[in-house]
């Protein structure tokens, strides 16, 4: 097979991870990097030792403004030919400093469910599904601004749309719609996130939810919370997507009882949501996730989103 991509992780340091593990990432690449992909799919699957079960997709990198600076994003597209409308798009958000470059490999020895987020992404692009990924604000060695003071305000915009992260956002969706990562469908869309990336998903669902068709939160909870500390919004807007949320059991960074009343609140204000949890999960993504993340995305793909609202 050929790769198509022109970026791959491990090069980038990621500061709460050990040494050791960023060293081990790159190594985990320049094996896989030798390995044919999988029959119908971009990307490769191996079992190799030390690391076990491991998963290499290809991608291409653009630069996209966020105001102050240029900032990666990374995308890799399905195989074959898209769809008349171009291939249907997946925004997936980094978690806290760990860069979004890696999103696109991991194996089983990694931390963080590392290995079942790669596998959600193979997943979705043997699906059909084109995979976004913008880096967080410093090379993605930090976190989303969503629920930063002065932008994590219970009223729904606020001040977000003068943060650097809502002008990086506004200005991904313009490389989609006008082609600067190939055929991608902006009329189908859908968002998914880790951690800092879950409440940015969240962010997605209130300020933006007549753009997205569905969502996936794993280990979050509503886009201006942090951990414990997070109380009702004041409203939910008709236009939430579906969203189906992703957590461990014992969660002890983001409390599951956080993702818990989010999910009452939509259920309470009629849309439609579904929780998958893993016994003794804890911060990470879950094991379930490359099944239910891609078929949930695939549920919603054709059905029409509100449109009342405007970001």
């Amino acid at each position: 097979g050929k790769w198509n991509g022109s970026g791959w992780p491990g090069n980038a340091g990621v500061h709460n991870i050990s040494d050791d593990t960023r060293r081990q990432w790159g190594e985990l690449v320049a094996n896989m990097s030798r390995v044919a992909p999988a029959a119908n799919s971009t990307c490769a699957v191996a079992h190799l030792p030390f690391f076990g079960d491991s998963v290499l997709c290809p991608f291409d990198t653009i630069k996209v403004s966020d105001g102050l600076v240029d900032r990666h994003v990374h995308f890799s597209l399905p195989a074959g030919e898209p769809p008349a409308g171009g291939w249907p798009v997946v925004l997936h958000w980094q978690g806290s400093f760990f860069t979004a470059d890696l999103t696109f490999s991991a194996a089983a020895v990694f931390p963080f469910g590392a290995l079942y987020q790669t596998r959600t992404v193979k997943n979705l692009l043997d699906e059909g599904f084109a995979v976004v990924a913008p880096e967080a604000f410093l090379g993605g060695l930090t976190f989303w601004d969503t629920n930063l003071p002065p932008w994590d305000t219970m009223i729904p915009l606020g001040q977000w749309p003068t943060a650097p992260d809502a002008v990086l956002l506004r200005n991904v969706l313009n490389a989609i719609s006008t082609g600067a990562m190939g055929p991608l469908d902006v009329t189908h869309m859908h968002a998914t996130g880790i951690s800092s990336g879950a409440y940015m998903t969240s962010r997605c669902g209130f300020a933006y939810g007549h753009l997205f068709r569905s969502l996936a939160i794993e280990s979050g909870s509503f886009y201006y919370c942090g951990g414990p500390v997070c109380l009702p919004p004041l409203s939910v807007p008709d236009t939430h997507p579906p969203t189906l949320f992703l957590h461990g059991d014992l969660d002890p960074i983001v409390p599951i009882w956080t993702m818990e009343m989010y999910a009452a609140d939509l259920t309470l204000n009629g849309i439609h949501n579904d929780q998958v949890t893993m016994a003794l999960g804890l911060h990470q993504w879950i094991e379930q996730a490359p099944t239910v993340v891609p078929a949930w995305f695939r549920q919603w793909n054709d059905v029409d989103v509100p449109t009342a609202a405007q970001a």
